[in-house]
């Protein structure tokens, strides 16, 4: 959802003489209301560090002075040219109301001064409006994104500390940078940019982080040579592999910063877990009563049970069950302890009861885990062998998922020094760690109302979800393709199959709710929201055996999976913004529609952001966000929207307010002798493009 943490891929590479700095943005507006505005990214593509100027001056360090030290964006996470790095987008209006994290990397031991802020010059970012209030006469369409410009693109952005940042020797020192951000000029027509300027400056760490730090006691630091991963404390959203902050364990003790929410009546949820340095996993959850809200500063303790642990090795293969195990890419591992905070967890019936200690990927030939490097190896090269009372090793459980199969739980799993790399006593083939994923198929066809012009084509991605929830579990590995001359295109997507098995696990819901939209653009670039209408089928029943499949595609007694009378129509964008009373960091909307009365699917979640400006005096503790917008193509059937509690992994969201709500419409097309370029995102069955669209205000929730 929108406003949450971002993973990182934290390097703990940390030699003699540098320490971690971990990076993270919250976003002031210094000018106009951005109430009509859905997203506002900004590409960022790194963050600078000096210690200069020393003493009293106030002179900035030139571009070229050899102390600037450099961070960059996660490894990984975008591409940049010529082997520079990509950039990371930043959503300002999520940033109101929680910090971002960037990045934390290594840097040397200084006292730092100058901080400055690197942008894509080329390509500093997008705005996406909502659709225009009232007869939509206007000129501007909503739901698309529109250029971002800085007003003063060659100006460097930076900052002179205040208080310096402190890099002590691989220690971890936090820099919570304020975007400030001002709307200089908005376009009067498509096509033109919206215009703004970026400064920044120092953020205070209580205002939008807490500070967790304790012991490992009888720890030390670990052992510190290659091959074996450093001693360290993470955390991890609970119920979560999302790890988004990491501390190095220092002579046994450790601290740790977290995004954490300034307000509310729920704070955030962390687990927190000691790896790495030859000690045994040890976990705990900080949840309910002791979530930490900003500016908290917890003493979380950690005793392990083993403090000079041999290290051991799982790996193996990943394969489709279903298709001559064919190698299954980008499955994920995870490697689940209790936590002390519930040390009978039960990690077979309830995983997210449990801490997530490590996690892997497979390959493109199916195995895993991804090599890592010398100092900085795969967890799963680094699992600790814990023995009890001198006896045999004791077994880790692990599990395996990935969209469209039933995920594989192995309570059995023992890493081993030897070549067999691990002992799986549950496994598709053991004692080798190789699992078969298993999975049943949907067949079943999507239809326009009207074939696509010449020249173009309708590109349809299909969703599937447990009956009743937001809970994704598979979608098209390829886009569906409608082309011209056609008015439909069957499709085939493989879900998870409700059936038992010695290692397989069964959906929660026997049935699965499917939704599809189009991937359509807008004057010829990519759109971020349909334009044709959403179809929807609900409570479907789920293939009862492994590799079997169920056709829908036609009607043979049972139904189509999408009906006939269940078309995809052209429509134009549309939009909806509300208000919420009193919501907390907790809190989200979530849209769902219910064609014919046949059950209602869950579509899209919103989480809040601060929409209206923060009262006079307040602008540096920004509130929760009190207000939500949503892109949702017009429909002749209503959807709905429900005020949700609890949109943490662990927790049940518990429905609260409901409203049924139309999304109104763009105006209809006037006639015109003179055939002009659609710019928009379909044509109807006349060939006539949607106008500008129109926003429809909820009522507050």
């Amino acid at each position: 959802m929108d406003g949450t943490a971002r993973g990182q891929t934290i390097n703990l590479n940390v030699s003699g003489n540098h320490g971690l700095v971990q990076v993270g943005f919250i976003t002031q507006f210094t000018d106009q209301d951005p109430s009509n505005l859905r997203n506002i990214f900004l590409n960022v593509v790194a963050v600078r560090l000096n210690p200069l100027p020393r003493k009293n001056s106030t002179k900035f360090p030139p571009e070229n002075n050899s102390k600037w030290q450099t961070i960059t964006i996660p490894t990984g996470t975008g591409i940049g040219n010529a082997g520079r790095p990509g950039d990371l987008q930043i959503d300002l209006l999520a940033g109101r109301t929680q910090l971002q994290l960037f990045n934390t990397a290594a840097v040397r031991i200084d006292q730092y001064r100058t901080v400055e802020l690197i942008l894509d010059t080329t390509n500093p970012g997008y705005v996406v409006p909502v659709c225009q209030q009232g007869s939509g006469l206007g000129t501007l369409e909503g739901c698309a994104y529109a250029p971002l410009q800085l007003q003063n693109p060659g100006n460097q952005i930076l900052f002179l500390a205040t208080t310096p940042i402190a890099v002590q020797n691989e220690g971890v020192a936090s820099l919570p940078i304020q975007l400030n951000f001002q709307i200089n000029t908005r376009p009067a027509i498509q096509g033109q940019p919206y215009v703004g300027t970026v400064t920044i400056s120092q953020a205070n760490p209580t205002d939008s982080e807490a500070f967790i730090s304790g012991t490992v006691q009888g720890a030390g630091s670990g052992i510190v040579k290659k091959k074996v991963r450093r001693l360290t404390v993470s955390a991890e959203p609970a119920g979560t592999n999302n790890v988004v902050a990491t501390a190095t364990v220092l002579k046994g003790k450790y601290g740790i910063y977290v995004p954490a929410p300034t307000g509310g009546s729920t704070g955030a949820a962390y687990d927190l877990f000691v790896s790495g340095g030859g000690v045994s996993f040890e976990a705990t959850r900080l949840s309910g009563s002791s979530a930490v809200f900003a500016g908290d500063k917890p003493t979380v303790d950690f005793t392990p049970a083993k403090i000079d642990a041999p290290l051991g090795t799982i790996s193996g293969t990943i394969t489709d069950q279903c298709n001559n195990n064919a190698p299954i890419s980008g499955a994920t591992i995870n490697l689940l302890i209790p936590p002390d905070s519930n040390s009978s967890a039960d990690c077979v019936s309830n995983p997210t009861d449990c801490v997530i200690v490590a996690t892997a990927n497979s390959g493109n030939a199916g195995t895993y885990p991804l090599p890592g490097t010398v100092r900085s190896p795969s967890p799963f090269n680094n699992v600790p062998i814990v023995s009890k009372n001198s006896g045999p090793a004791a077994p880790y459980t692990m599990e395996i998922l990935d969209p469209g199969y039933n995920t594989v739980i192995d309570n059995n799993v023992v890493p081993s020094t030897s070549k067999s790399a691990g002992k799986c006593a549950n496994s598709s083939s053991p004692p080798a760690c190789d699992y078969a994923l298993p999975t049943s198929y949907l067949k079943g066809t999507l239809t326009l109302t009207a074939a696509p012009a010449a020249g173009t084509e309708v590109l349809a991605q299909v969703f599937a979800e447990n009956q009743g929830t937001n809970n994704l579990v598979s979608a098209l590995g390829i886009p569906a393709i409608i082309r011209p001359g056609n008015t439909s295109a069957d499709f085939t997507i493989n879900v998870p199959a409700y059936t038992s098995s010695s290692i397989a696990q069964k959906p929660p819901t026997s049935n699965l709710d499917l939704f599809a939209e189009a991937i359509d653009t807008y004057a010829g670039a990519a759109d971020p929201y349909p334009g044709h209408t959403i179809v929807t089928a609900a409570n479907l029943a789920a293939p009862t055996v492994f590799c079997a499949t169920s056709d829908f595609s036609t009607d043979t007694g049972t139904g189509m999976l999408f009906p006939s009378a269940e078309t995809m129509d052209c429509a134009g964008h549309g939009s909806i913004t509300g208000q919420l009373n009193n919501p907390d960091i907790n809190t989200f909307v979530e849209i769902s529609r219910n064609w014919n009365n046949t059950g209602d699917v869950q579509l899209f979640s919103a989480a809040p952001v601060s929409l209206i400006l923060p009262p006079s005096g307040a602008e540096n503790n920004p509130p929760v966000g009190n207000g939500y917008s949503m892109c949702v193509p017009p429909d002749s059937t209503p959807y709905t929207l429900t005020r949700y509690e609890g949109a943490t992994p662990i927790e049940t969201p518990v429905p609260g307010a409901s409203q049924p709500i139309t999304v109104n419409g763009p105006p209809v097309p006037e006639p015109s002798s003179t055939p002009s370029p659609c710019p928009s995102t379909c044509e109807d069955a006349n060939g006539n493009c949607p106008r500008i669209c129109q926003n429809t205000t909820a009522s507050p929730l």
